[in-house]
């Protein structure tokens, strides 16, 4: 599941994965103008450069300078419908990180952008919200942004940095459909944290560059606690409310039912509350 990471306000963004700055980068991003011409108008889209980095214009972070506070949320998407997730045979002759999405998933990538504006703007936000975007260097997860991108003015968008960190577990190089299939089902019965691909990873391996297992680091999930827990739907998002004591909960934004087929425990969800 490759992420796409927002944290939304304050308007000075916190780095990923909030310790350490982000360096500083040098190009453009281009978004509609226009949120109420967001069905009618057409659509400028995020670019990339040639080197594949989503770019932005930053100041040179001060070193002397205290680290910024959390944002308020921390926002987990995943990326739209892909290639792959239609047709598992791409895997076998196109590259996982080649991999984009489907007509369906860019629809569904501009669906997300304009729930996520909704969310923020009925929330009390401050005049001066803005969004910080951290993305997967896969292709998928890069398109998923430049669709999403679509429903935020350029002043709302303060940042938007790669972090090869967030691409998803690595199932190994091309991969034979039938082989991958008695893969995953040895992974179910030997324990979903631990087994590890062939030439791939296992969920412990993300778990030290911080990645689809973001939750399970944050939150101080077991492996046990982890092993319940399923994939979100293309562009699917998971949202974390700052509360009280600088607390993040995903309660605030998801029902306990939603949390429960996501795979969340009853003591897992009393650990949600403020």
């Amino acid at each position: 599941m490759a992420t796409l990471s927002l944290a939304v306000s304050p308007p000075s963004p916190t780095p990923f994965p909030f310790s350490a700055p982000p360096p500083p980068s040098n190009p453009t991003i281009q978004c509609c103008s226009n949120i109420s011409s967001y069905n009618s108008a057409p659509h400028e889209q995020l670019h990339f450069p040639t080197n594949g980095k989503p770019s932005f214009q930053q100041s040179p972070f001060n070193t002397n300078s205290p680290l910024p506070p959390r944002p308020r949320r921390i926002i987990l998407v995943r990326h739209g419908e892909s290639e792959g997730n239609v047709d598992e045979n791409v895997y076998t002759r196109v590259g996982d990180p080649k991999i984009g999405l489907t007509q369906k998933g860019k629809a569904q990538a501009e669906e997300c952008g304009a729930r996520i504006r909704e969310m923020v703007e009925g929330n009390g936000a401050a005049e001066d919200w803005k969004l910080y975007f951290y993305v997967s260097p896969y292709k998928r997860t890069r398109q998923t942004l430049q669709h999403l991108g679509k429903c935020f003015e350029r002043r709302r968008i303060a940042g938007v940095r790669e972090e090869p960190r967030l691409r998803e577990q690595d199932f190994g190089n091309f991969q034979d459909r039938e082989r991958m299939r008695v893969e995953k089902a040895l992974r179910m019965l030997y324990g979903r944290f631990f087994f590890r691909f062939p030439n791939g990873e296992s969920a412990a391996d993300v778990y030290d560059r911080i990645t689809g297992v973001f939750l399970m680091r944050w939150y101080k999930w077991t492996v046990e606690q982890y092993e319940r827990l399923h994939n979100l739907g293309n562009a699917g998002m998971v949202v974390m409310e700052k509360g009280h004591g600088g607390r993040y909960s995903l309660l605030m934004h998801h029902s306990e039912e939603e949390m429960r087929e996501f795979g969340l425990t009853e003591e897992m969800l009393i650990d949600q509350e403020w």
